[in-house]
């Protein structure tokens, strides 16, 4: 009695609080399963493309992978922080176990793919401004494996996006990116 009791005076306060917080609850709660959706499909990126390249690459985060690439590919992407659509990626990079080196630029984008030049050499720094967990086009932390001979295929997984599905069912957003009733008008 006492517990439901607690539960019934949270939940008035909550919904009593003001239009905004009863917004907010019936947002969240209406949003609910289309975001663990989203979350869902946010775990794993996939790129298919073709063009003068060749790659072989196994990777364990961005600091430890061994392989590399070279050439111009053009792929359809479904990449981390909801990038979907095509680009051009051109450039080389390899890398063996925490020896890396790098200079790569996707550019000509379609309007939901991030354009960027990345150069870099020895161990990346997950505070890049490229590997933001909310804003960046990579992800520091993703599991990959990417191959190519004129016909590119990579796939990867974010364990970013798996904490953030696994907390989400819990009502805790870790990226910030679960979408509310206004951005579907």
């Amino acid at each position: 009695m006492k517990k439901s009791l607690i539960v019934l005076v949270t939940a008035v306060c909550m919904l009593g609080s003001g239009f905004n917080a009863k917004a907010d609850v019936v947002d969240k709660l209406v949003m609910y399963f289309p975001n663990r959706f989203m979350d869902l499909v946010d775990i794993a990126s996939v790129e298919v493309g073709f063009g003068p390249c060749v790659k072989l690459e196994v990777r364990a985060t961005r600091a430890f992978g061994f392989g590399g690439s070279v050439g111009v590919c053009s792929k359809a992407v479904k990449d981390y922080n909801r990038q979907y659509g095509v680009c051009i990626d051109n450039g080389w990079d390899y890398g063996f176990a925490f020896l890396a080196d790098e200079d790569t630029d996707r550019a000509f984008t379609s309007r939901l793919v991030k354009k960027y030049w990345y150069a870099a050499s020895g161990i990346p720094l997950p505070t890049e401004r490229i590997y933001n967990i909310y804003t960046g086009a990579r992800d520091y932390w993703e599991i990959g494996v990417g191959i190519a001979l004129l016909v590119e295929f990579r796939c990867a997984i974010h364990p970013i996006d798996v904490a953030d599905l696994i907390t989400g069912w819990f009502f805790i957003d870790l990226k910030g990116d679960d979408l509310g009733s206004q951005e579907l008008k």
